[in-house]
């Protein structure tokens, strides 16, 4: 079910708000102190815009400026014309927000457990994550979930998509960062506005990591640029055998975690053990393949909430590639996406992963 269906009609954006906020503390009258809090949040976002027309033609943009916001909507046209997504008016605006991350998002899971913690949410259904506006609103709703025993990772999210119900503005936080790394988020985000699942978080995030991914690759190779998509593949390499690492031990941790046979305390020990492993196996992949410190601080703080976030972004990436390349064309796998959708929850992500197994043998 997707909340774009909703609200898509209404066109004044005060009044999309207004529904919103109807709707959110009608369903949450407990909430409405974190609700008033999002929209607060989004409104800020919104009316603070400027149109990407009126800025390329300003003489006064910064030429650093110029350049991504013409790679954005080249990249539209792209996502649209190519991809076959649904691009509509996103990305025609930008807005500087003066702070490094759009969001703070705060995602959580027990101690012996890698299942998501997950918020429920009026019409979206449960998410595994709670997003902030503000980064200490984040941390005291870590604290408070730490204090229950939950394992827990705070976060700075770059972007987000509001799933086509707003028409969502290019944002300082990722306009200037990697190239590759801007052109697979512009992908992302717009892919939501395509599929969203309710209640299963991992199988959004995956299909559009999948797109991002597939979408940048084919990005490269049409504007012929081969020496930009030699170094987007070689960095998208690196970033995947670490992916491949750690996902390997999420795997040990739970499979440890599910062991009836253990006690609890006996599965505490062992997870220390798992853990030091990974740490001492990471310098030896960090000095095989002359990596900088840059993974150092990420790994040193993983935990299950780290674990359950990357599965639920990685996991099923590579089924979802792996069907891509079944398919005919960018139509036929949304056809295909759109389908295996409606299967059972467990079933579909059973789906993705034999589909992974069988690419891997081929």
């Amino acid at each position: 079910m997707r909340l774009r269906a909703l609200l898509v009609s209404v066109k004044s954006v005060p009044v999309r708000v207004f529904m919103l906020v109807l709707i959110l503390m009608l369903s949450a009258c407990s909430s409405v102190s974190y609700y008033s809090h999002l929209v607060s949040g989004q409104v800020s976002l919104l009316w603070n815009r400027q149109a990407v027309e009126d800025l390329l033609s300003d003489t006064k943009t910064p030429e650093s400026l110029r350049e991504r916001l013409e790679l954005s909507q080249d990249i539209r046209a792209f996502a649209s014309e190519v991809l076959k997504l649904p691009v509509g008016d996103v990305y025609t605006a930008y807005t500087d927000l003066e702070r490094p991350y759009a969001v703070w998002n705060v995602y959580a899971a027990p101690e012996l457990s890698l299942q998501s913690h997950t918020w429920c949410y009026p019409i979206l259904g449960c998410l595994a994550y709670r997003g902030f506006y503000d980064e200490g609103r984040a941390q005291v709703e870590a604290n408070k979930l730490e204090k229950q025993g939950l394992e827990t990772r705070v976060g700075g999210v770059r972007a987000y998509s509001t799933l086509g119900v707003f028409d969502d503005p290019l944002l300082n936080t990722f306009v200037f960062t990697d190239e590759a790394y801007f052109i697979e988020l512009l992908i992302h985000e717009i892919s939501h506005r395509k599929l969203y699942i309710k209640d299963d978080t991992k199988f959004n995030e995956n299909f559009a990591t999948a797109v991002g991914t597939l979408g940048a690759e084919l990005w490269y190779r049409r504007q012929g640029l081969e020496e930009r998509y030699s170094m987007y593949q070689k960095a998208k390499n690196e970033r995947q055998i670490l992916v491949n690492f750690v996902l390997r031990y999420k795997d040990k941790l739970d499979a440890l975690y599910q062991d009836k046979r253990l006690s609890d305390q006996q599965k505490r020990t062992r997870k220390l053990e798992v853990l030091a492993e990974l740490k001492r196996a990471y310098q030896t992949l960090k000095n095989d393949n002359h990596w900088d410190d840059r993974y150092d601080n990420w790994i040193g703080k993983l935990n299950n909430a780290s674990f359950s976030t990357l599965s639920n972004y990685q996991d099923l990436v590579p089924g979802f590639i792996a069907l891509f390349k079944q398919s005919h064309n960018w139509e036929h796998y949304y056809q295909q996406v759109e389908a295996l959708s409606e299967k059972d929850k467990l079933a579909r992500h059973a789906h993705l992963k034999s589909l992974e197994v069988s690419m891997k043998e081929e």
